[in-house]
């Protein structure tokens, strides 16, 4: 329930920053009709020879289905290979998120393996499938634009 007072998202704003000015993280807004509907990160980013971010992202369960997640992947990862500089994302998905699974596969991440144990979520260790993209398999898509 703390997660959704204002103190915790001040708090989480400001984790967003410091890691944005470190270049360990980089979250995004994800907005629908101007209104917050979700969130985009690129986490642990790891320079030197891996060159690698972990994705994670949610969207409002009410604005599911119009796929903002997988639009917001894709900006993502076009920020990480286009801006970043980035060689790899990699995302890690609970087995029954289908829909998590399928935006995944339309941006071009391929499942990689599954990991038993992976992640603490709501009190338990969860299994997780994994997903990867690189720089070689990313196909840049016509509709995202960067102006320098």
């Amino acid at each position: 329930p703390s997660y959704y007072t204002l103190k915790s998202q001040e708090a989480q704003i400001e984790r967003d920053r410091r890691n944005w000015d470190e270049d360990r993280g980089y979250a995004f807004a994800v907005l629908y009709e101007g209104r917050l509907t979700g969130r985009m990160a690129l986490n642990n980013v790891v320079r030197g020879s891996w060159q690698n971010a972990n994705a994670g992202y949610w969207i409002d369960s009410r604005m599911q289905g119009r796929g903002l997640a997988t639009e917001a992947l894709r900006m993502a990862v076009a920020a990480a290979f286009e801006r970043l500089e980035l060689h790899r994302v990699e995302a890690a998905i609970l087995p029954d998120n289908a829909a998590s699974s399928r935006d995944a596969a339309k941006s071009g991440f391929q499942h990689e393996d599954d990991a038993h144990y992976y992640l603490h979520i709501n009190g338990a260790w969860r299994h997780h499938r994994l997903f990867s993209l690189t720089r070689e398999m990313y196909v840049p898509a016509p509709e995202i634009h960067f102006e320098d």
